[in-house]
Formats: C-alpha cells, structure tokens, sequence
C-alpha cells in the first residue's frame, strides 16, 4: 500500500482519470447569462433563508440589545432583493480587482 511518506516514488499509483479533468459544462449553454450561474448556487430558498436568519440574528443581537446597534438598536429588515445584490458584489469582489473597496 503507498504511503505519503513512503520514500520512494516509484510505488505511488498513476492517476488516470476516464477524461480531462476540470469543469464539464453542457454543450447547450450558448444563451447562458452569469446569473444564470449565480442561481445554480443561490437559489431563491437559499437566498430566502439567509435573509430569515440574518433578521432573526439582527433582532436578538441589535434590536433587543441596544448597544449592539449603530443607532441604539436601529435595525432595517434585509430583503431576498438586497441579499441578493450584497451576495453578487461580495462574488465580484473576489473576481475583479480594483485599487479600493470604494471603487466597487
């Protein structure tokens, strides 16, 4: 059986894949918007749950302890519409780079 720290490499298996590793995409994506993509991952419940949990959080965490809050437990109820948004900037962040976070 090999071992990481078996000292000659002569023994480690062969890695053989079936076919070209990496990403298998469709053949019929022509058409395919990145919002399209976004939604492979974020779908409208996932993005529903983040929006109930993060509410509830900031309700036990800034309304009911009112020094947590930025104007003393001020808090605004977050939307499926804005989560979404606040998720596709924190996506672009990652991917474009830019001088300073107040360029995005």
């Amino acid at each position: 059986m090999w071992d990481m720290d078996d000292p000659d490499p002569q023994i480690r298996p062969l890695f053989t894949p079936d076919s070209i590793p990496g990403p298998k995409l469709p053949e019929d994506i022509a058409g395919t918007s990145e919002l399209d993509f976004f939604n492979l991952f974020f779908t409208l419940d996932v993005v529903r749950a983040l929006v109930e949990f993060t509410n509830q959080y900031a309700h036990l965490h800034i309304v009911l302890l009112p020094s947590n809050g930025a104007v003393h437990g001020a808090w605004i109820d977050t939307t499926v519409d804005e989560t979404t948004k606040f998720l596709a900037v924190i996506i672009l962040m990652g991917v474009c780079k830019t001088p300073g976070i107040q360029d995005f």
